[in-house]
């Protein structure tokens, strides 16, 4: 039994013509004869279970409304997108191309979602954030203020992706992270644990945080380097190659780290210091200045 019908009224948008939709029956928080949103085609809103697009809602093109899902507000879904199960979005988010939100996600606000991207889990997308390309979404992750996930990124756990931060390539992202400012993550990065990356800090190629490690400042993390542990990393520095630094060691202003070095314990590094080679530090070492430190 069908549960809505097309009205005559209408809405054109894209030069495509919408119907508002009139429910036929109760079902969920539906009551017969309430009017729903708009879709092109029956085929945009099923039939079947409590899915109901409300208000000034618009689904069109190959859209498909599904299952329980729900889709409020002045929100569009278009394209191929697709949303099911449980999920609902809302105010002025735009879905599209062949993306897939399903299980609980919420998407609102003023979010973007494009291209292949799948958010699904208890995830939530919200504010003006974007994601694209063939990025996921799950987990209880939380993207929003101006951020934007693209690539083939991996976005999980209880992670916080905010400001304007921009996580892209392969990277992954998962467990307690939290990501914002205008901080980068890209290549085949791996952040997780509960470290935080804030400010400009970029974090590329290989390397990988965790723990409770922090990048801040303009720091720039990349090659197979490792930071980790409640380890600092901030201002101008440079770890790279297969360096490490962790423990609760400090490394700022214009340092480089690099090579197979080493930095550990309560180590403090700054001014214009360079540690390589197969250096190791450990202790409460403090090196500064125009140090270099190789072994």
């Amino acid at each position: 039994m069908k549960k809505y019908e097309l009205t005559d009224e209408t809405k054109t948008i894209e030069e495509k013509t919408l119907y508002r939709i009139k429910a036929l029956r109760d079902f969920g928080d539906v009551i017969s004869g309430d009017l729903g949103g708009f879709v092109e085609y029956e085929d945009n809103l099923s039939h079947a279970g409590d899915c109901w697009i409300y208000s000034e809602a618009l689904v069109f093109d190959k859209a498909r409304i599904t299952q329980n899902s729900r889709v409020y507000d002045n929100a569009w879904v278009f394209g191929n997108a697709e949303v099911y199960d449980n999920a609902k979005v809302s105010e002025n988010s735009r879905i599209s191309k062949d993306v897939s939100i399903y299980e609980n996600a919420k998407i609102f606000g003023n979010a973007r979602i494009s291209d292949n991207a799948k958010i699904f889990g208890n995830a939530k997308i919200f504010s003006c954030a974007w994601i694209s390309e063939n990025a996921r979404v799950s987990d209880n992750a939380k993207i929003f203020g101006n951020a934007k996930i693209s690539g083939i990124t991996k976005i999980c756990g209880n992670v916080k992706i905010y400001q304007g931060a921009h996580v892209s390539g392969n990277s992954q992202v998962y467990e307690n992270a939290s990501i914002f400012g205008n901080s980068k993550i890209y290549g085949n990065a791996t952040v997780f644990g509960s470290s935080v990356i804030s400010d400009t800090a970029k974090v590329l190629g290989n390397s990988k945080i965790f723990g409770y490690a922090k990048v801040s400042g303009n720091a720039q993390i990349s090659g197979n380097a490792l930071i980790s542990g409640e380890a600092e990393v901030f201002d101008e520095t440079r770890v790279y190659e297969k360096a490490k630094v962790y423990g609760s060691a400090r490394v700022s202003e214009r340092s480089d780290i690099y090579g197979n070095a080493k930095v550990l314990g309560n180590t403090e590094i700054f001014g214009n210091a360079k540690v390589f080679g197969d250096a190791k530090l450990e202790g409460n070492i403090k090196i500064f200045g125009n140090e270099r430190i190789s072994i």
